[in-house]
């Protein structure tokens, strides 16, 4: 009998090889966030990792899950900043704007039809690499990540 998704997150939960890649995700926000906050970007990130994660884009579920627990404590810290009266919560960053940009830039890469190729070539690796990762020539991948970027950037004029 297959598990419910909740069974699925509730086990993965209590998994520690999981909790330590999540805490180690986090543990750059455990000064601005609480423990809580930092709790309930767990359990989002294994939510959303669990909904949206295929293995056939070659990328392994514990560094989705990792990326995931770093956009969601990325989304926590700008929620808390934009409902805040006390400035910026990250001593670490200097110009709230540069940080908001931050975060509107992995929510725009989401929209994208080609994220992952995107986030392949931010991380990275060479176009032959996505190439061969996605079974395309490079030619056609060039193309493919050269107007995502295009568009990535008329969304962020």
């Amino acid at each position: 009998m297959e598990l419910t998704l909740n069974e699925k997150i509730e086990r993965d939960m209590r998994d520690q090889d999981l909790v330590r890649i999540m805490n180690k995700a986090s543990m750059s926000f455990s000064k601005q966030l609480s423990l809580d906050e930092i709790q309930t970007c767990h359990v989002n990130a294994m939510w959303k990792a669990h909904q949206h994660y295929n293995p056939k884009f070659g990328t392994l579920f514990l560094t989705y899950l990792y990326k995931g627990v770093q956009i969601e404590c990325l989304r926590e810290l700008k929620f808390k900043q934009k409902n805040s009266d006390f400035g910026p919560v990250h001593s670490n960053i200097h110009d709230r704007k540069d940080y908001s940009f931050s975060v509107e830039l992995e929510e725009e890469i989401d929209l994208l039809p080609n994220k992952q190729m995107v986030r392949d070539k931010l991380s990275g690796l060479s176009v032959k690499e996505i190439a061969e990762k996605f079974g395309l020539n490079r030619e056609t991948t060039r193309r493919k990540i050269k107007k995502s970027l295009a568009r990535l950037a008329m969304r962020m004029k």
